[in-house]
């Protein structure tokens, strides 16, 4: 029974570190990965008002330590709580319109599509990497978006909330 519960829990973490690729290799259109702006806080001696603002400021550097073994996290749902967090602490700060806010409200949105997937036990497979302008081309976001993409093996964002 142990080696079973292990095993799961390793599909789990290696479906959250999956997701975290997967963000990370989103681009627009124009080649720009909007998760890079996340990948590390702002300086505070730059942007203190930042820090005045945001009471817990997580980036996705934090993501990814939280997940190495021994690294914070004790379960999918606190490395999903302090994702909502990243993306809801951008979206309090940064006006709505922004590029910073549609960037958080568009990432939240596929960041919780693709947690489902790991959470109904869905594979996330490496996305293709022969295409022209990396691994996702133009109309990519909208099918995984939307959940007619290929990312998991149905439909993106069926069934039960996560965990």
């Amino acid at each position: 029974k142990g080696v079973k519960v292990k095993r799961k829990a390793m599909r789990m973490w290696a479906g959250a570190e999956r997701v975290m690729e997967v963000l990370r290799e989103v681009q627009e259109v124009d080649g720009r990965a909007p998760a890079q702006a996340f990948e590390t806080l702002p300086e505070a001696n730059t942007h203190p008002e930042y820090y005045r603002k945001v009471r817990h400021p997580v980036d996705m550097a934090a993501l990814q330590a939280g997940l190495k073994e021994g690294g914070g996290f004790k379960s999918l749902q606190d490395f999903k709580q302090a994702a909502d967090q990243m993306f809801q602490n951008a979206q309090a700060y940064h006006p709505v319109g922004s590029g910073m806010h549609t960037d958080a409200a568009m990432l939240h949105l596929l960041f919780r599509r693709l947690l489902r997937d790991v959470a109904l036990r869905r594979l996330l497979p490496p996305p293709p990497t022969n295409r022209p302008g990396g691994p996702f081309a133009e109309g990519d976001m909208a099918q995984l978006l939307d959940g007619s993409g290929p990312v998991g093996s149905g439909p993106v964002g069926s069934g039960p909330e996560p965990v």
